[in-house]
């Protein structure tokens, strides 16, 4: 992984003490900090599946619906939210 950080955030860090230093925890992580997740984690903690009726579009309540939307040409998609407004 390759990080660019610039050299206020690197002059920034305690390199007396990297390890507990908590810029260079947020900015520069270690494999050590890589735990496995709970067991009870879900990726859909706020259980849009369930209020999906096709992908991309959530639809949880009446007048509301949330589009999930995605770049293709972005070699990573990167998914926004947006909020629509359904009026009468």
């Amino acid at each position: 992984m390759q990080v660019r950080l610039t050299p206020h955030i690197l002059s920034s860090i305690d390199w007396t003490n990297p390890l507990d230093d908590p810029l260079r925890k947020q900015f520069i992580p270690m494999m050590s900090n890589l735990l496995p997740d709970h067991p009870k984690t879900d990726l859909d903690s706020l259980h849009e599946q369930d209020d999906s009726p096709v992908p991309n579009i959530v639809h949880r309540y009446n007048d509301r619906v949330l589009f999930l939307g995605s770049c293709p040409s972005s070699p990573k998609p990167q998914r926004t939210k947006l909020q629509l407004t359904m009026r009468p």
